[in-house]
């Protein structure tokens, strides 16, 4: 008999899964999501960091949509600014960047904040909001 064959006994059974699953996923979550698009870790009152790619959506002074892009990264680039540290700041504080001749509001695009564990609940947020 060999030592590397695994224990049958051991091995979680689908029903068990299914059901921790659902429980899981019926719990309300940890994470908030702000009005601004930050993410609030409720247990430790602090902000999620490093969350992945987070959409950025420009609005121009009237608040219609002027740009969309995918990252931050790829908004610093169309925008030619040194560092997304910049486009960051402008998320951050919602300062007014001039571009064109246009003064630009830059805001967190909420339906592309989802992944790993928050997909569940930003997806469930969104269709509730209507937002996506």
């Amino acid at each position: 008999m060999s030592t590397n064959s695994p224990n049958r006994s051991l091995l979680p059974r689908e029903e068990n899964i299914k059901a921790r699953t659902l429980k899981l996923l019926a719990t309300p979550s940890n994470y908030e999501l702000e009005p601004d698009g930050k993410i609030l870790i409720k247990s430790l009152g602090t902000y999620l960091k490093g969350r992945g790619n987070v959409g950025v959506t420009v609005l121009d002074s009237e608040g219609e949509l002027v740009y969309k892009f995918n990252s931050i990264k790829e908004c610093a680039s169309f925008f030619n600014v040194r560092s997304v540290t910049t486009i960051s700041q402008k998320l951050d504080n919602g300062k007014t960047f001039e571009f064109k001749g246009k003064k630009l509001v830059f805001k967190r695009n909420l339906c592309k904040i989802a992944w790993g564990k928050l997909m569940v609940s930003f997806f469930r947020h969104s269709l509730l909001q209507g937002s996506c």
